[in-house]
This record gives C-alpha cells, structure tokens and sequence, in this order.
C-alpha cells in the first residue's frame, strides 16, 4: 500500500507516495539525485515512516576545517550545525576551546570554520624574602659586646601566574596571586652602648689591639680604626719665647687631660690624625721631623727634662682614631 509523504531535498518540498522499503524507487521516480548516498541518506529517516510522515533527505555539502594548528583540510558533511559537525566528525572540545563561527551557527557550504584549542595553567613562583636585621641596644654592655637574642628567618613570597595558551602559543599571563606564604623572622641583635674608658686601654693594650672598638674622651666617642707597635723619641721647644709652630700651623700643645701634639712621617700616619699613644695620652699629628721616617712618632714634651726622661722607646702602642 503506498502511503503519502512529503520529501524535502536540499530544503525542497516534494509530494508522493511510497511503499514500505521503497525509498530508492521514490527518488528515481522524482528525479532526485544524492551527491554522495552514504552521508546523504539515512534509511532511519526515511525507512518505516509513518502515513503522511516527512522524509528530509540533504545533499552533502564541503566546508573547510582548521583544528588547532594542523593545516586545513575539507570535508563533506550534511550536519546543519557546527556542534552538529563536531559531534559528526568525533572531535572533541572543552568549553575553554574557542569554535568559530559559534558552536550553535549554522553551517554555510564552503564555509571555514576555526577549533581553538584552549589551555590555562597556573604556574607558582616562590621568591625568598631575606630577614631583616634588628639590634636592641643595651646600656650595660660595652660597645664592642653583642649578644645573639634571635636567629634570623627568610621568608617566602608566592606568586601565582594564570598563563592562558591557544593553539599552544602563549596569548596573555596575568597575576591572580601574590602573598606571603612564609613570613620572614627578624634576626635580633643585643648590642651595648658603654664606652670604653682610657684606663680600660691602658689595662689592656698589652693583650688586645681593640681594632674596631670604640672609646669616650671629652666626651666625644671615637672609633679604633687600628692599631701598631712604633718607636718613639720625644721633643720640646727650645727657642728663647718657648713657641713652636708645627707642620700644620699649629703651635705644639702638651696637654695630659685633653690633646698634645705628637710629630709623625705623613707616609705612615696623615697629618691631622688623632691618635691614643701609650704611657703618653691623646694626641694630634701636627707635626713632622726629617728624623721621623717610617713607623717612628716624635712626642712633644714640655721641657727638656720630661723629654730626656722619656727617650727612646721601642714597641710603644699607638692607636688610630676615627
């Protein structure tokens, strides 16, 4: 029994009969040509329809397809959708990827449609926060002693990075964290703030060379730059009005509770230095001499007595001051 049913081909509307299981004779009848039978005609559409059911049969149809960063290749393909297509094809997609025209479009012959494939990765890193350095300073110590109260910590700084990539090539990279994963610890530091006196050198200078010490006089804080063992002679005015003008300009100066004058070679010690001389006090390099080469000093005396008394002395210990 033949049964009425409307054919669409190609979105053309055909009106006939057809009998069970006579789908190839129906389209002889109506002069309708597939392309390509196999994609085109789908038996389950058409086969076991029922009385006045629609049977729509397209023609296959090319477009081009670009995946990722393969080269393009053409197909032929009766879907009427890209999401169709994909689904068609087997190709899959996450909803990261980026499909062109959109996945809901429908599909144009010869058209050209781009799969972007999308990854997003998160890289991390980690920078080192060095810790930082705090002294408390303690007025019952000495300036020269220290005390260990904390070690230090480095921290550690994270930083998240979002790197998106399309077809494996990077396209942007943005922050998305940056925070302290590991705070730093201060190192802690007890430092003193006591002077040293003179007597302290005195006592002693036979066996420490306090380099890098500091010492109070006249209330001035001054630091030991270093320390030498030197020869020492001693002088004193012997003009008739008892005046000296030193190298520097300076008239020469003996003064047991402030500066003195000492004379020097300004190759080993400059001019102007301040210095601390053993068994002699503080004094000034005001002065040169043509005797006084190398590690000799010359100390300035009030008299002639003073200086005869003190003569020539060898390993005497002068201390540099800043």
């Amino acid at each position: 029994m033949n049964k009425p049913v409307i054919l669409v081909v190609d979105g053309i509307e055909i009106s006939t009969y057809k009998a069970e299981n006579e789908v190839g004779d129906m389209l002889t009848e109506n002069s309708t040509v597939l392309q390509n039978r196999a994609e085109a005609l789908e038996p389950s559409r058409v086969f076991n329809t029922e009385y006045e059911d629609e049977g729509v049969l397209n023609n296959p149809f090319p477009v081009v397809l670009y995946l990722g960063n393969n080269d393009p290749y053409e197909i032929m393909t009766t879907s009427k959708t890209i999401e169709d297509l994909l689904k068609e094809r087997e190709i899959k997609i996450d909803d990261n990827d980026i499909v062109e025209p959109s996945l809901y479009s429908y599909i144009i012959p010869d058209e050209e449609i781009f799969i972007k494939y999308v990854d997003i990765k998160i890289n991390e890193d980690r920078i080192e926060i060095p810790f930082e350095v705090k002294t408390i300073y303690n007025d019952d110590l000495y300036i020269d002693e220290e005390n260990l109260i904390q070690e230090g910590k480095n921290g550690i700084r994270l930083i998240k990075t979002e790197k998106r990539y399309e077809n494996n090539i990077e396209v942007s990279s943005n922050i998305i964290y940056d925070g302290i994963e590991d705070q730093s610890i201060d190192k802690v530091i007890e430092k003193g703030t006591k002077s040293r006196s003179v007597k302290y050198i005195e006592q002693n200078s036979s066996n420490l060379h306090l380099n890098g010490e500091k010492i109070l006089f006249l209330g001035e804080e001054y630091l030991i730059k270093y320390s030498k063992l030197v020869e020492s002679t001693a002088f004193y005015n012997s003009g008739s009005n008892g005046n000296h003008i030193t190298a520097t300009g300076n008239p020469t100066v003996y003064n047991p509770a402030g500066w003195s004058t000492i004379a020097v070679d300004p190759k080993v010690i400059p001019l102007n230095t301040k210095v601390y001389v053993e068994g002699y006090g503080f004094a000034i390099a005001h002065d040169t001499g043509g005797a006084i080469k190398g590690d000799i000093i010359d100390v300035f005396m009030p008299s002639r007595e003073a200086a005869y008394n003190w003569g020539r002395k060898k390993g005497i210990r002068i201390y540099i001051l800043e």
